[in-house]
């Protein structure tokens, strides 16, 4: 709801100007809200690792605008876009002072920032780092001002407890959750938590607790793996409880193992007309795959068209199961009923999910919804995807 431009005043240094910008106008006054809310968490809280306020108010003809330091280096995204990802020095002596130095100064000042992305976190001239943008910042015991239904962040960094109810108990965990995951993925060049589309990827967060040892596989240092590991924690009581106790634990992860050195190894001859014959295989194995995967999808077309009354049944099916799951959600103290009526529910949807796009995309709206479900009454999300989601 905001645009930041490049300006200059006068001859003086050029300087970031954010103005607010509202598309509808029954948008208006809470784009108002949340932007008084940046200025004031600006002016109220500094810090060496967040990007510095020079002015902000109310213009008559622009209406209200902040004025930033402008920070030349572009922002960590860029910067993972040129360089794929960052070596563990930088990571561990640059990068996680910066985000988790700013982040814990905002929490001393109750504020919490909301919105932590490697968009967000800007690189200067001389290597340094700063937290940025603070337009959907928070205050502690504040009520949630987002719309029924809905839910305000980045999906991929966004903490599972706000996933699953707009009205979660906001604190410091939800910026330690979103911190560890750019730190992985600044770490590892990959996104932790990806899907087709923003509702898989809400999907993969509300049901998936990384460990150390999944982190490892990712590309995350073995001795780094653990410390990261409590910042992803799926519940936000199991997660470590603020950024200066999880800046701590890292630099002492780094510092308490060796670094490993991979050694190359060149192939001798016999090796090498090995994999050549290997990579043969794999090709012809590639191109047998993909026929059967295109004969099977034109083969499932064929069988339910987007009329038929079989996907009309379906389609008024998942209806009624989402209406079900939400009933079962406001239910408490039942968890193992629960817990049997979700999963037979899901064991029937698996069964009856394929078919036309209409039709999937419903499915995929429905899983959101179970998944919330779960999260919200602590249910057993290992025996959920062991036996349903990958079965």
């Amino acid at each position: 709801m905001g645009a930041v431009f490049l300006a200059v005043k006068d001859g003086g240094p050029a300087v970031a100007l954010k103005l607010l910008q509202v598309r509808a106008d029954d948008e208006m006054q809470l784009a108002s809200k949340r932007f008084l809310d940046e200025a004031t968490a600006a002016k109220a809280v500094e810090s060496e690792f967040l990007v510095p306020i020079i002015d902000s108010g109310l213009d008559l003809e622009r209406g209200p605008y902040i004025v930033y330091q402008y920070v030349r280096g572009g922002s960590l995204r860029d910067r993972l876009e040129e360089l794929g990802q960052l070596d563990e020095e930088e990571v561990v002596s640059v990068l996680a002072p910066a985000l988790l130095g700013a982040l814990q100064a905002l929490h001393d000042n109750s504020v919490f920032h909301r919105d932590v992305k490697p968009e967000n976190i800007l690189y200067g001239n001389n290597g340094e780092y700063y937290l940025a943008d603070l337009g959907l910042v928070t205050f502690e015991g504040r009520k949630a001002k987002t719309r029924t239904g809905t839910f305000v962040g980045t999906p991929g960094y966004l903490a599972p407890e706000r996933i699953a109810s707009e009205n979660c108990e906001q604190g410091p965990e939800v910026d330690v959750y979103a911190a560890a995951i750019v730190l992985v993925e600044a770490l590892t060049g990959k996104r932790p938590f990806r899907g087709k589309n923003p509702i898989e990827v809400i999907k993969e967060q509300l049901r998936r607790e990384f460990k150390s040892s999944e982190l490892v596989a990712l590309g995350v240092p073995a001795h780094l793996a653990i410390a990261l590991a409590d910042g992803l924690a799926l519940k936000p009581e199991k997660r470590i409880k603020n950024c200066r106790t999880f800046l701590k634990n890292i630099k002492a992860c780094s510092k308490s193992l060796p670094k490993v050195t991979k050694r190359k190894v060149l192939p001798t001859e016999n090796e090498t007309e090995h994999k050549s014959l290997k990579r043969l295989v794999a090709a012809v194995f590639s191109i047998v795959l993909l026929g059967c995967i295109i004969f099977s999808w034109q083969h499932s077309a064929q069988r339910l068209d987007s009329n038929s009354p079989k996907q009309i049944t379906l389609t008024k099916r998942f209806d009624k199961w989402a209406e079900e799951i939400k009933e079962l959600a406001k239910e408490k103290g039942n968890s193992k009923k629960q817990l049997g009526q979700l999963r037979d529910i899901h064991r029937s949807f698996h069964r009856m999910k394929k078919g036309s796009e209409e039709l999937s995309q419903r499915a995929t709206l429905f899983e959101l919804e179970l998944l919330r479900a779960f999260y919200q009454n602590d249910l057993s999300s290992s025996v959920f995807i062991d036996e349903t989601i990958i079965s």
